[in-house]
This record gives C-alpha cells, sequence and structure tokens, in this order.
C-alpha cells in the first residue's frame, strides 16, 4: 500500500559517475527527487548537458525530477604550488599572499583567490584550509602578506578551501561569475538555485532581483555556511523558498561541536517560517568507496529525519562514488526505517503561527482532520504549490498528493516532505468534477482504493493561485468516483470555523441568557419579579430586540425555552436574532452534579440523548452550544479525578455538536467563590485547561470550529489580598499563551460575579496587552443584564426603552473592551 512510501526526499549531485547511460535511470528508480547541478565543477555547457538528459531520463521513469543549480559563491580558496602539493610542519612559517601575482607556491608560501584577505585577518586569528584539516594562526599582516605559524603537521594540496575560524570575512554571497551563471541557469529552466556562503537576507533579495530580471522564477536555496548567515538566521529564512544546512562549511567555520544544535536549529526555524529545508554534506560519506555506508552516517541520516529536514542530500557520494544508486537506495531505506519508528504527529501549539492567508489556515484545518478521522490521503488542487507547501508544515500521517498541471509547480513540489505531486489538468472543471477526476487517477493508480476516506482541498476559482479556501471529507466509491460522506454537513470545517469567527468578529461579543427556570426566578425574586412564563419571555425580548445590539453582540446563548419563544408579534427567537445577523446559541447541558467518589466535587451531566436534543435545536435556528462544567477550589480539590471528568465530558459534548453542525463552546468555569490567592487559581485554570485540550484532541475535535468560554485567572472572593486589574490580566493572558492552541479561533470570559465595572476593566486590560494568538471577548449574563432588569422591574412599561439603553450601553464598552479601547 501507498503508506508505505517514503516521505523524506532525496537530492542528489550529479558528476562523472552518474554520466554514464543508464545511471540517471536507475537513480531516479532508487528514489532521487531532486538532483544538484554543481557549477563550482565543469563548465555550464556540460551542466546543461546533464540538465537535458535528467529531463530526458524522468520522462523515460515517469517520475517528476527537480534540477537545483548549485552557484559556487565566494570560496576562497589558495592558488597551486609549484609541484601540486606541500607536506608543511607544526611550529613552521607559512605565508599567504593575496596577490594576483603571487606565483606558484612551496611549502613556505603560497597565494589565495580573496584579495581583500588581509584586511579581514589580525594576529591571533585561526585560518582553516582543507575543510579544517590544516590549521594556521595568523601572526601579522604585512601588505598583502599574511605571516602565519602552522599549527598542525599534514599534506596541503593545491585549490584547498580557506575558512576563518568563527567566521567575519566580508566578501559578499554573490559574485560577478554567480550573477552570469544565473542567466545561464534560467536559459537550462533550472527549479531552484542555491546561493552559497549568504550573509543576510540582502543576498537572497539581490539574488531573486537578478534571476527575476532574465525572467526566471526558480525557488531560491539559501545555504547556511558561515557565522554570518547564524547570527541573520531569521531574516535569511524569510527571504528564502528553500533553505539548505550545508553542514561543511559551517562546521568548519563554527566547530563541530557547535554543529548538531545548530542544524536543529536551523531546521525548526526553517519549518517556524512554513519553508523547506535540505540536511546536506557528509551524511554517506563513506559509500564514496564502500557498498555500505557506517552506522554512525545511519544515525546521521535518521537523525536528519527525526529533526524534521524536507530532503537530505548526497554530494560526493553519488556524483564522483564508486556506488551511486547504492548510496541512493541505502539513503530512501535509513529515511523509510526512521519515519517508521519515529512517526511524527503535528503539535499544534508548536505549529507555524503567522497564519495569514485562507489557504493555510485550511492546511492546518486538513492536518487536524487527516490525524484525528482516519484519512487515506489528503488531495489537494494547487496552482503554484503554495497550498502543499503549507500542508508539507504541518507533517501529518496521511500522504499528500498535490494537483497540479503545471511541470514546474510538480518539480519544486518534488522536494517537499509528505508531498507527492500529481500531473492532472483541471482547466474548465468545477472543484467537484476536479475531485473526482483526480481521485480516480489515484485510483487507477493504485494509491487509493475502494473506501479510502480522503480530504481534497481546492479553490472556488480554480486556476487562481493562493486561492485555496474549501476542503471536503470524501470518500473513493467503488467505482472509482469520489463522494462526500453521508454525514458531511455536520464536518463542513469551513462552517464551523466561520461561525466560530463570527462568533468572535471584532468589538462583538456573547450575551449569555441561558438562565434556567430556577435561576431566573432566583434573579426575578430579587428585584420583585413575578416568575412566570410570559415574563421570562418579555424579559428576553427585551435584550434581543435592543435597537442596534448587533453593533456589538454577535450571538446570544439560549435557554431550550427561550430558542421555543417568539416575540410579541409571532418571530421565533432565532429567526429574529438570525434575522439581524446574531447567532442563535443553546444551553445544552443539565447542570453539575455531584462527582461520586470526590466529596465536594460536581460533574456536569447530559450526555445522554445529546445528539437528538443537538439536531433538534440545529433544526430550530441554534448554531452554536455552549457546556458548562464546574470547578472549585478548596481543600485538596479540585482533584485530577474531577478536571478529567469534566474535560472528557465537555470534549465529548463538543465532538457531538461538531457531528451536528454546531460549535462548540467549552466552558471549564473555575468558580470565583473561596479564600483561595491568584496563584492558586492560576494553577488550577492551567491544569483544567490542559486537560480540556488533551481531551478534544483525543475526541478529534476541531479546534478551528470550537470557541473556550474561560474563567479569568483572578483571586478567590474571600481572598484577603485581591489582584488589580494589571495582574489580572497578565496572569490570564499568560495562563491561556500557555495551554491554548493558536489555531483556536477565540476565547470569550465569563463574568464568574465579577461586578460590571470590574470584568469590563479586566477585559480591557488584556487586550492592551497585544500580541494575542486569537480575539479575547467576552460571554457575559448578569455583567450585562444586571442594571438593566433592576430598571425595567421598577416599571416594566414605562422603563422598557431606558432598559434597553442601558443593556445597549453595557454592550458597547464591552465591545470597546474587546478591541482594548474602553476608557473607564
Amino acid at each position: 500500500m501507498f503508506e508505505r512510501q517514503r516521505r523524506t526526499k532525496i537530492l542528489a549531485t550529479l558528476g562523472p559517475a552518474t554520466d554514464p547511460p543508464g545511471v540517471l535511470e536507475d537513480l531516479f528508480r532508487a528514489g532521487v527527487n531532486v538532483v544538484r547541478l554543481n557549477f563550482s565543477h565543469g563548465d555550464p555547457s556540460g551542466q546543461a548537458k546533464r540538465a537535458a538528459d535528467v529531463r530526458a531520463a524522468a520522462q523515460r521513469v515517469g517520475v517528476e525530477v527537480g534540477i537545483l543549480a548549485d552557484l559556487p559563491g565566494p570560496k576562497i580558496r589558495i592558488e597551486r604550488f609549484a609541484e601540486g602539493k606541500v607536506h608543511l610542519k607544526a611550529g613552521d612559517r607559512f605565508d599567504l599572499i593575496a596577490s594576483t601575482n603571487a606565483g606558484p607556491g612551496d611549502a613556505t608560501q603560497v597565494g589565495v583567490s580573496y584579495l581583500g584577505l588581509p584586511q579581514d585577518v589580525t594576529a591571533g586569528d585561526v585560518l582553516l584550509l582543507d575543510d579544517g584539516l590544516m590549521q594556521l594562526q595568523v601572526v601579522e599582516v604585512q601588505g598583502e602578506r599574511i605571516i602565519n605559524t602552522v599549527l598542525n603537521d599534514g599534506p596541503l594540496s593545491d585549490r584547498k578551501g580557506l575558512n576563518k575560524q568563527g567566521g567575519g570575512l566580508s566578501l559578499g554571497a554573490l559574485t560577478e561569475r554567480d550573477k552570469e551563471l544565473i542567466g545561464i541557469v534560467a536559459k537550462i529552466g533550472v527549479d531552484f538555485i542555491a546561493v552559497s556562503f549568504c550573509r543576510n537576507a540582502q543576498d537572497m533579495n539581490d539574488a531573486r532581483e537578478i534571476a527575476e530580471s532574465h525572467g526566471c522564477y526558480a525557488a531560491l536555496v539559501s545555504k547556511i555556511e558561515r557565522t554570518e548567515a547564524i547570527e541573520n538566521l531569521e531574516e535569511i529564512v524569510d527571504a528564502s523558498d528553500v533553505v539548505m544546512v550545508a553542514r561543511g562549511d559551517l562546521g568548519v567555520e563554527i566547530g563541530d561541536a557547535e554543529l548538531p544544535g545548530l542544524q536543529k536549529k536551523i531546521i525548526k526555524a526553517s519549518l517556524a517560517q512554513n519553508k523547506v529545508v535540505i540536511t546536506a554534506t557528509q551524511m554517506l560519506q563513506s559509500m564514496v568507496e564502500s557498498p555500505i555506508p557506517t552506522r554512525a552516517e545511519v544515525l546521521d541520516v535518521a537523525n536528519s529525519v527525526i529533526d524534521g529536514t524536507d530532503a537530505v542530500m548526497l554530494s560526493a557520494e553519488t556524483a564522483a562514488g564508486a556506488y551511486p544508486v547504492k548510496a541512493v537506495e541505502a539513503m530512501a531505506r535509513i529515511c523509510l526505517g526512521a519515519e517508521r519508528q519515529f512517526q511524527t504527529e503535528t503539535d499544534f501549539g508548536a505549529s507555524p503561527r503567522n497564519l495569514e492567508r485562507a489557504d493555510q489556515a485550511i492546511a492546518m484545518a486538513t492536518m487536524f482532520l487527516s490525524q484525528h478521522v482516519g484519512v487515506r490521503a489528503i488531495v489537494a488542487m494547487t496552482e503554484s504549490g503554495g497550498t502543499a507547501r503549507y500542508l508539507s508544515r504541518f507533517r501529518a500521517s496521511a500522504p499528500v498528493f498535490a494537483v497540479t498541471r503545471h511541470d514546474g509547480a510538480r518539480r519544486q513540489m518534488a522536494l517537499m516532505r509528505d508531498v507527492f505531486p500529481i500531473n492532472f489538468d483541471s482547466r474548465g472543471f468545477t472543484p467537484r468534477e476536479a475531485a473526482r477526476g483526480s481521485i480516480r487517477l489515484l485510483v487507477e493508480g493504485g494509491m487509493l482504493q475502494a473506501g479510502d476516506r480522503v480530504v481534497f482541498t481546492s479553490g472556488e476559482h480554480m486556476e487562481t493561485h493562493g486561492a485555496t479556501n474549501t476542503l471536503r471529507l470524501l470518500e473513493v466509491g467503488d467505482d472509482g468516483r469520489a463522494s462526500g460522506l453521508g454525514d458531511l454537513k455536520y464536518m463542513s470545517i469551513e462552517q464551523l470555523a466561520e461561525t466560530a469567527q463570527a462568533m468572535v468578529a471584532p468589538g462583538k461579543g456573547i450575551i449569555a441568557i441561558d438562565e434556567s427556570t430556577g435561576t431566573i426566578a432566583k434573579r426575578f425574586a430579587s428585584v420583585g419579579i413575578e416568575n412566570t412564563e410570559e415574563n421570562r419571555r418579555a424579559y428576553r425580548e427585551l435584550l434581543l430586540t435592543t435597537p442596534k445590539l448587533n453593533e456589538h453582540i454577535s450571538g446570544a446563548i439560549l435557554y431550550d425555552e427561550t430558542i421555543r419563544q417568539s416575540t410579541k408579534d409571532g418571530v421565533p427567537f432565532a429567526k429574529y436574532m438570525a434575522d439581524h445577523g446574531m447567532i442563535p446559541g443553546i444551553k445544552v447541558d443539565k447542570g453539575a452534579h455531584p462527582l461520586a467518589g470526590c466529596p465536594g466535587e460536581l460533574v456536569t451531566e447530559g450526555l445522554d440523548g445529546l445528539r437528538e436534543r443537538l439536531q433538534e435545536y440545529y433544526k430550530l435556528g441554534a448554531r452554536f452550544a455552549k457546556w458548562r462544567a464546574v470547578i472549585n477550589i478548596g481543600e485538596s480539590i479540585p482533584s485530577g479525578t474531577c478536571i478529567e471528568s469534566n474535560a472528557h465530558a465537555l470534549a465529548r459534548y463538543a465532538a457531538l455538536c461538531q457531528e451536528c453542525g454546531l460549535v462548540p463552546m467549552v466552558e471549564p468555569e473555575v468558580i470565583m467563590d473561596g479564600e483561595h490567592d491568584i496563584e492558586t487559581c492560576y494553577e488550577v485554570t492551567e491544569a483544567t485547561l490542559r486537560s480540556l485540550f488533551d481531551a478534544l484532541y483525543q475526541q478529534n475535535v476541531l479546534l478551528e470550529g470550537t470557541i473556550l468560554k474561560a474563567s479569568m485567572v483572578i483571586s478567590g472572593k474571600g481572598c484577603d489580598e485581591q489582584a488589580d486589574v494589571e495582574e489580572v490580566a497578565e496572569s490570564t493572558v499568560m495562563c491561556l499563551k500557555s495551554t491554548v492552541p493558536a489555531i483556536l479561533p477565540g476565547v470569550v470570559f465569563l463574568s464568574g460575579g465579577q461586578g460590571d465595572e470590574q470584568s469590563t476593566a479586566h477585559l480591557n486590560a488584556m487586550n492592551q496587552m497585544g500580541h494575542l494568538p486569537w480575539p479575547l471577548s467576552f460571554s457575559y449574563g448578569r455583567a450585562m443584564q444586571q442594571a438593566a432588569l433592576k430598571l425595567w422591574a421598577k416599571d416594566m412599561k414605562g422603563n422598557y426603552a431606558a432598559a434597553q439603553k442601558t443593556v445597549y450601553e453595557r454592550a458597547k464598552e464591552n465591545g470597546q473592551a474587546a478591541l482594548g479601547k474602553w476608557n473607564g
């Protein structure tokens, strides 16, 4: 089956060992995905011939193979010796001459290609020749002559490379020769251009500008091999399409002990910015001469795969080695073994957070769905390969079949881990026709079979770059066609996500009017109102029909009785809300009851028959639901049992909601009553939220279609030392950042018995902090209504308009606080 296919890609360098007829075809069958043309060796015409051979061989084998042109860059080399090589002894003087007239070298001196070297070194610097095998220490600089002491015995031959330990050489990344070569490789039609020895983002920007001036839009690869590049890593990654961990010169400059940690750092930085990353240099070096790798090399390749690299690269092993095909076979075997032993699932809390476009958000949603609904594959319609790249970043367990008619896009996607490019021309197709056609193609190719579930992503408008905005869950039929699952309407991620986002629209929040008959009876009694069904209906109408309420209120949580009630004109409350731009919600839990075996603790009940009730509420107009769990703080409580029991119930409720097309609002309320301090509240809230999101993951809940109704981290009402507004805001935000995934559309707060102004002030202070991963808004009940209720109770007819004005003002104040613009 296809799931055994290797996901990590292999990049192989071409050279004399790959030139004989038939070798390229064998390399491609063994698993090569991209080839590297090293322009430091050979002439451009020879490399152009190799590129043409690659295209022809790939077509014969029937695979997509990309071509990477590796520019020489400003590699500093010593010049030639009169006899080809010398033997140096530790303690001897050996001079480097930065001059075009240095002449042939000997055991006392040799020329160097970089004429600016004397200006970049000072006494005490260590110069590394031949990848560090020969070391010199600078004694003195005299004009164009650098006087050195040899630090170790050893041979030194013509044209060996030179590095400065610790970096600090000032020469730029793009030489005049590199600039000429960019024009040449543009004509060849390569898919990737690698910039050697880049120092900063400007080097990459310069290369891109030159390439585009030649009409070349190849993906740019930044080779991280200088100390300066590590210092500017973030900006270089941002300016690149692909990043290469070039461990040769990098290891020479920074030292071998630092290299493993830097490899992990570079890979992590690349994935965080949605960039493809290659790990390169001496991965199977022994296979230049040996038909099998060393155990250390096996572990090196496997660890790179586990680190998350997209691709691993072979250099001399294939370009000049005795066993180029065996080297590729070994690399493929090791990668597959590492993937099987260390199957990585996406940590959504650590996933890339700079999701600024719809196709990026769809990619994250797709990855989450693929991990929790048992899909066989992801099929992504893409024009440029952008959607495939985002999908690749999240490392799903299912393979990504990236479908496009564009040859260049397919060859660039050949480098992306988990992505398998498919040639399919969807011009003139609707998204549904494209789904059926592409999936039939995969079935015919043996990659899918009847009964497989597939996530299919596409744009509403086909053939438009960056337009992916739709995903569907499909099933492959016996005839090889894709059809929507029977319950697909209850799993529409797009619908759930849109509703959830609308609930936390900027400057808007939720009004909670979901008191049970018993609870509202107490509130009515406190202001002298008789608890009749008509009075309850009239009061809820007052709230919901407040003029311009929708300016600051996105939705309302209703009670079972309320969602069945209507305005005095006979319009159902749910319809009235929808007609006025507000989303109807429904409270569905059956209240908190004693948790058996845990004295003083509660668990919320109501899962029995919930599916049927949710289906009915959906028909009545509800588009989100709410379930409240109660977490008390006291001596030795809450227990882990209480937290986990309520988290499980919340997660089961949430999964059922999404099945029925409702956005679940999950409310794990940490009760304010008690004498606990704010630190204790923080600890309990953090533990509660961690348990909740663990349970949501386990129950396959789609977080992008979920809203958290959270408690603020606040001192208990009986605590002698009450936290101020700033401390509450800082503690609450810190707690949320440590527990709540960024994919969540938003967080709304319950007031929890806070005073009107207090709850608004706390919300405002949080939003003034800025740099928040999600919108923070409100879902207040008493803090929104109490003043209006008291006013209405005094004169139900005469104060009706005044009470509604009070409701509007409270909504406006909290809407401003949700933007951090409340002035108090």
